[in-house]
């Protein structure tokens, strides 16, 4: 039975390869320079925080909303490369910003489900 469960379940490096080949195909698709799923990982550390959520979230919306930027402009953070192609990461406070996005949607949703009769 142990066998059963465990080959339903995945193993952490099948999960991170496959949440890597989505997160790439999801935010790298624009890229001219495909990529390893290593680099993707070293890279998108904080993308593979967020793939649980990853294809639920309207990412253009939240960077119009919170942030006060274009719609692809989270995109281009998240996926590690600008407008130009260039690298660029999240600052600590645009760090602290998506965390309180995050949070304060979670509260909005949860309020929502909330008043369902």
């Amino acid at each position: 039975m142990d066998n059963s469960i465990e080959s339903v379940n995945e193993t952490d490096s099948v999960r991170q390869a496959r949440v890597a080949s989505e997160i790439d195909r999801f935010f790298g698709g624009w890229s001219d320079n495909p990529r390893t799923t290593d680099e993707i990982m070293q890279q998108g550390k904080l993308k593979a925080q967020l793939a649980d959520i990853l294809m639920l979230i309207s990412w253009g919306d939240i960077s119009i909303e919170y942030f006060g930027k274009s719609g692809s402009w989270l995109y281009h953070k998240l996926n590690g490369i600008d407008g130009n192609k260039k690298p660029t990461e999240f600052t600590l406070e645009e760090r602290y910003l998506l965390k309180g996005a995050l949070i304060d949607l979670s509260e909005r949703i949860r309020r929502a489900a909330e008043n369902i009769e």
